[in-house]
């Protein structure tokens, strides 16, 4: 991702060496980030000089690293959480998902709309309380 706003402000193709400095570059922008004038001024007017989205402000690379090395640790419950989930919710979200799921491939098995007359079976995969879905489950938006 660097590379590419790096690129231009410096020449990758003419200093194959840049590579290794790109780490020191990183850290630079960052501080920039924070603070413009915690930089040297030659960097702070090739940052300055870097493309923006208007109505929106870079963050730095560090944080959005470390979130990420924080989900990669969390357990799948934990992962979850951090999104607003609890177990009983998934669980719940899970239920109705496979609910619909039998719908879609079973529920003409319990259609009354034969002109025959034919007798339908009953589908235990078709009940809500099959999956743990009760009443009050009925309400909630999934």
């Amino acid at each position: 991702m660097y590379k590419t706003i790096f690129s231009g402000l410096l020449n990758f193709s003419r200093y194959p060496f840049i590579g290794k400095v790109t780490p020191y570059i990183e850290d630079l922008y960052e501080q920039f980030l924070e603070n413009p004038d915690s930089v040297e001024y030659t960097w702070r007017e090739k940052f300055a000089q870097l493309p923006q989205t208007p109505g929106r402000r870079d963050i730095a690379h560090s944080s959005v690293v470390e979130r990420f090395a924080l989900l990669a640790t969390s357990t799948p419950s934990r992962i979850a959480e951090l999104q607003g989930f609890t177990e009983e919710s998934v669980k719940k979200q899970s239920s109705v998902a496979r609910l619909i799921n039998h719908y879609r491939s079973h529920g003409h098995e319990m259609a009354t709309n034969n002109p025959l007359g034919k007798i339908h079976r009953n589908v235990p995969d078709l009940d809500p309380n099959y999956y743990g879905l009760s009443s009050p489950t009925w309400e909630t938006f999934f």
